[in-house]
């Protein structure tokens, strides 16, 4: 079974590194690793699985959120993604009953969608911008997705969608953006991604403003991707997009769900 570690305990790695700059102590994150050396000859590393849990109560009720799992060991990958979840769950719900009682939330991505926006090689950034319409995800595929997370008590709560803009050479730089549709939460300057969501998330945006928009942003930032993070439904018609995450949620201690906003910085919901 291993043990498990919490914190400054966790074994110290390239990714634990990263892990601990963007989802830092002080703003009441969790990080938790499953550990076992005791398998003789294991040819994996004897770090098996690691999770971060958020914590807040600014929205008025306790919510512990998992926001990152990560299995490291891919022959039993099953066993340690399935223990890593109970694990993850046990302690959101002990800290709730602390508190009274609160929502749990667990943010689900499809694998296959991570890895192809994770890499950062070169001839990974040229696959994302010549291929971006093969790329871009099914509806129909995220749906399905979607509801296939809804097990152990969790229920869907909101899928987020983003769709990812490219610097265009063709876009003529002198046209006039009458209003601002977008704003920026995020700037990757080392990868050259920006990131941005609707001001208003309950109106509708054409595809060609939203270009003109980021293509303008795109500029401004010195950045070659741009990202919208919607968080309300694509509309039916709208078919190239890039990534989805879907959000569940459980009670734990409440009888009723009354929550309207993600209890959590944008910026830590990019892939």
């Amino acid at each position: 079974m291993g043990s498990i570690r919490l914190n400054e305990t966790i074994t110290s790695s390239r990714l634990v590194q990263k892990l601990r700059t963007k989802f830092p102590i002080s703003n009441n994150f969790d990080l938790i690793e499953v550990f076992n050396n005791s398998v003789a000859n294991d040819p994996s590393p004897p770090s098996k699985a690691l999770a971060v849990i958020h914590r807040s109560t600014s929205s008025g009720l306790p919510v512990a959120t998992n926001v990152f799992t990560k299995i490291l060991d891919y022959n039993n990958r099953d066993f340690y993604k399935w223990q890593m979840e109970q694990i993850v769950k046990d302690i959101s719900k002990e800290w709730l009953k602390e508190c009274g009682g609160g929502i749990q939330l667990n943010i689900h991505r499809d694998p296959v969608s991570v890895d192809l926006l994770r890499e950062d090689s070169v001839s990974a950034r040229i696959n994302r911008y010549m291929n971006r319409n093969r790329n871009s995800a099914d509806k129909k595929s995220v749906e399905i997705f979607s509801k296939s997370t809804e097990i152990n008590g969790e229920k869907n709560w909101k899928t987020f969608h983003e769709i990812r803009f490219f610097w265009d050479f063709s876009w003529k730089q002198n046209i006039e953006i009458s209003s601002s549709l977008l704003q920026v939460f995020h700037t990757d300057s080392l990868r050259r991604i920006v990131y941005t969501q609707p001001i208003d998330p309950a109106t509708p945006i054409d595809r060609k403003s939203l270009n003109d928009e980021i293509q303008k942003i795109l500029r401004e930032t010195k950045c070659v991707e741009g990202v919208v993070l919607f968080e309300n439904p694509i509309p039916e018609t709208e078919s190239n997009f890039y990534h989805a995450f879907t959000v569940n949620y459980q009670l734990v201690g409440v009888n009723t769900f009354q929550l309207n906003s993600m209890p959590l910085d944008f910026k830590y919901l990019i892939s």
